[in-house]
């Protein structure tokens, strides 16, 4: 538990950061539409507001870890549920994915969970790599395999394999 919290407090500096991208690329998930005319003249409504999504989840790694291309997933610890239990439950619509250098958020990608519940990425066999506590342990999902099923919301990932027309 002392590693979950240790990581928890460094995540926890960059939030205002992770916030502050997020009202940037609001409008991927906020739709904006003007009314109708009965809407207009009959209710006094201009326009209507729809949120596609409501809920973010945050991973944020160091950037030593970019150059794999991927996102990490906890997959076990120590008999508790875990990141990928909450997942394929749909707990969250959206998933923001981080890599932190020299205090800064350098590279990011945003995608969507519940596509990746759809297209069943949470439950494809794959890989369980243990960490050095031997209590935990996370799987890895590429980023061209969250393109390939039309997952990424926006990318700001930079990273060399991944041929994106999904820019923010």
């Amino acid at each position: 538990m002392a590693y979950f919290n240790e990581q928890w407090n460094w995540q926890k500096k960059y939030l205002p950061e992770v916030g502050t991208i997020l009202n940037k690329i609001a409008h991927k998930f906020i739709k904006i539409d003007m009314a109708d005319f009965v809407r207009d003249t009959e209710e006094a409504c201009d326009f209507t507001i729809k949120i596609k999504s409501s809920t973010v989840a945050v991973r944020l790694r160091d950037y030593s870890y970019y150059k794999y291309g991927d996102i990490t997933i906890r997959y076990a610890s120590g008999g508790r549920r875990t990141e990928i239990h909450k997942l394929r439950e749909g707990m969250v619509d959206l998933y923001f994915y981080g890599w932190v250098s020299n205090g800064k958020i350098h590279n990011w990608v945003l995608w969507d969970v519940k596509k990746a519940i759809e297209s069943n990425l949470f439950e494809k066999q794959r890989k369980v790599i243990v960490n050095k506590d031997e209590m935990t342990a996370f799987i890895c999902i590429s980023l061209n395999e969250l393109k390939s099923h039309n997952c990424l919301i926006c990318d700001q990932s930079g990273h060399h394999d991944v041929k994106l027309d999904v820019f923010c």
